[in-house]
């Protein structure tokens, strides 16, 4: 702890016996080895904590040789400073920026002024110091010019490097960050397990970009034909939601490019291009036609079944009676087909049934000729 004397010099010589140590008046030290000689007096004093120090002697404490009192001695006062400048840096780009350059405050506890700061002191890794501005006080601006890359930064500055104006060593300082100049982005874009056609109601979508975003919700994203629901911020960059189509037909979901941002410096993020699928939520219907009327005596007769749209039929999603279906081919919704009436009775009404079934899907190939094995019952 430092300490230092202090010394009362008197207009003539006092009585030694009549002046203490406890006479002395003080504030924020301790004293002690008060010695007297003559028509002075000194003391040492001990600081407590940085601030004034002050000591006084008030009226009628100690007297003259010929025993008259003294009158009151006005205050001595020093400002103690044992405390080393602790260093601060600040950036308005923190954690994580994608500027370039980084400006950078560099600002020093002290309050009474430095000595001996000059750029050399600034420790930068990650880039390097420019546009250094110091003029005086506690506090220096500088920029730190990067090479552009993603990566980390760090500015710092060593213990010793500067001294305040009580001659106390600084301390050390440093601030570390990250560099941002990559746009956030996904690889894969929207991913669905729907194809490309399809008759469910709802189904999920995920998309995973390289990076957390700090604004991405469903307002985000271009909705076609459909609306979106549970938008899900699974972390790491994964994000899912519900999608449900509207009307029968072509649905689809893109997002612009700089809708939303990252955490690290706001950087806008890439276009995602559009996934899309075709919706039929409505059940085909068809009509099945023929160029005869009934009765007849035909034993080739010619039947069409035209569908309300693209559909995938067999052989065995049809059914006749009293006659054999030798040929059964199409494509589109145009199916016609024949059959080949063996023995009847020629009066007899020739109904052909059309089974929908569930199973039946409508983006398989059809085959181009079928015919049924099973012999025919006769009449």
């Amino acid at each position: 702890m430092l300490e230092f004397d202090v010394t009362f010099n008197f207009s003539e010589p006092i009585n030694p016996a009549t002046f203490t140590q406890s006479d002395i008046s003080k504030t924020n030290c301790n004293l002690s080895n008060l010695i007297i000689n003559g028509d002075e007096a000194t003391v040492t004093a001990t600081p407590g904590t940085d601030g004034t120090v002050s000591l006084w002697v008030t009226a009628n404490k100690f007297k003259d040789l010929a025993g008259n009192w003294n009158t009151a001695i006005d205050p001595w006062s020093i400002i103690y400073d044992g405390t080393g400048s602790a260093v601060d840096f600040s950036t308005p780009e923190y954690p994580a920026t994608n500027e370039n350059p980084v400006s950078f405050t560099m600002t020093s506890t002290e309050t009474n002024g430095i000595n001996g700061l000059t750029q050399s002191d600034i420790d930068a890794n990650g880039g390097t110091v420019i546009n250094w501005d110091y003029s005086g006080g506690n506090s220096a601006t500088f920029d730190l010019q990067t090479d552009g890359t993603n990566g980390s930064y760090s500015v710092s500055i060593d213990d010793g490097a500067f001294t305040d104006d009580a001659g106390n060593n600084s301390e050390a300082g440093n601030i570390d960050g990250e560099l941002d100049y990559e746009a956030p982005h996904s690889v894969n874009g929207f991913e669905c397990a729907v194809g490309e056609l399809t008759n469910l109601g709802s189904f999920t979508m995920n998309i995973h970009f390289n990076e957390n975003l700090a604004d991405f919700t469903a307002d985000n994203l271009n909705k076609n034909n459909c609306t979106v629901t549970n938008f899900q911020n699974n972390g790491g960059g994964n994000y899912s939601w519900t999608a449900h189509p509207g009307n029968d037909g072509f649905v689809a979901i893109s997002m612009d490019a700089g809708v939303c941002h990252d955490f690290a410096g706001g950087n806008g993020n890439v276009a995602v291009p559009a996934w899309s699928t075709t919706f039929d939520g409505t059940a085909t219907t068809g009509e099945m036609t023929s160029d005869l009327t009934s009765p007849t005596n035909t034993d080739i007769i010619h039947v069409n079944l035209n569908a309300t749209e693209m559909i995938n039929l067999t052989v065995d999603d049809i059914e006749v009676e009293n006659e054999e279906l030798v040929l059964f081919s199409g494509s589109g919704d145009s199916w016609p087909g024949k059959l080949n009436l063996t023995e009847m009775v020629k009066s007899k009404p020739l109904p052909l049934d059309f089974r929908t079934k569930p199973e039946i899907s409508e983006s398989l190939p059809i085959p181009p000729l079928l015919k049924a094995t099973e012999p025919l019952p006769k009449l």
